[in-house]
């Protein structure tokens, strides 16, 4: 589910990326290969687990555990971005999605084995979806909170935040980090913590949809929407090699191996 801030209400979140979800399947990054492993390591987290992929958006996340053996149900309260994902991963008998919140999941009691957020944190009440992941929750389930954010190590990933911070407001940029969110706090003393970098390589369709993914970039036919395809293409113009404009982005991870369990005792 993408970024934005986290005191909105939920009959906006449900709605906000309705007109963007062709620009999110084509132009947001996915997560690296190394992550479901990685968390395997790090949590106890083992291929055939059960999975509640929370703000599961088209499903880029859930395709990481999907292709490492896990199972995995997405909840989604976008209406359009649930179908999406949906479709997207309909030839895998072990995913499905249904209609939630954070908050309210719909899931049964002790029914998951592990909790998943990708890039989707910063939406929820913490202390609300504290309680609801528990009971999701099997003993001893554990839950990871991971952000997929753009590292700032070429002139190529400057550009590409000058271009956004010209259209976005403070709160946006805030709350889209993960690490302004206090992850570890919501986990507890046991939290780990690890980073995984990767590199996203784009062409022009997949870097105009990348930019207009986010949730305050101007609408076809509002006011500043030609304003924001020069800059894009000016970005393009001189930044891309080969046809291609390279960003590198890394996927941040916060995870405990016992949510609500031994690793919270004392909070």
């Amino acid at each position: 589910m993408p970024e934005g801030p986290s005191d909105m209400a939920h009959a906006e979140v449900s709605t906000l990326f309705t007109d963007k979800v062709r620009d999110y399947i084509v132009g947001r990054p996915g997560y690296p290969v190394l992550l479901a492993g990685l968390l395997m390591e790090s949590v106890g987290a083992r291929p055939g687990q059960h999975l509640a992929d929370i703000g599961c958006g088209t499903g880029l996340l859930a395709q990481s555990f999907l292709q490492h053996g896990f199972s995995v149900t997405g909840v989604e309260p976008n209406d359009a971005m649930r179908a999406a994902g949906a479709q997207l991963l309909s030839a895998l008998p072990s995913f499905r999605m249904v209609a939630g919140t954070a908050e309210r999941t719909g899931l049964p009691d002790a029914s998951v084995d592990g909790v998943v957020v990708g890039t989707a944190f910063h939406w929820f009440d913490p202390v609300a979806c504290r309680a609801e992941f528990a009971r999701i929750l099997r003993p001893r389930g554990w839950v990871a909170l991971i952000g997929n954010e753009r590292a700032m190590l070429d002139a190529g990933d400057l550009a590409l935040s000058e271009l956004l911070a010209h259209f976005r407001d403070d709160a946006h940029e805030q709350m889209r980090m993960l690490e302004d969110c206090a992850p570890a706090e919501f986990l507890g003393h046991a939290t780990r913590h690890f980073e995984v970098p990767h590199r996203l390589s784009l062409d022009h369709d997949a870097f105009v949809a990348l930019v207009f993914s986010r949730s305050y970039m101007p609408r076809p036919g509002s006011p500043r929407r030609a304003e924001a395809e020069a800059m894009i293409d000016n970005a393009f113009s001189a930044h891309a090699a080969g046809g291609r404009y390279a960003l590198n982005y890394r996927a941040t991870v916060y995870a405990t191996a016992a949510f609500g369990g031994p690793a919270q005792a004392g909070r």
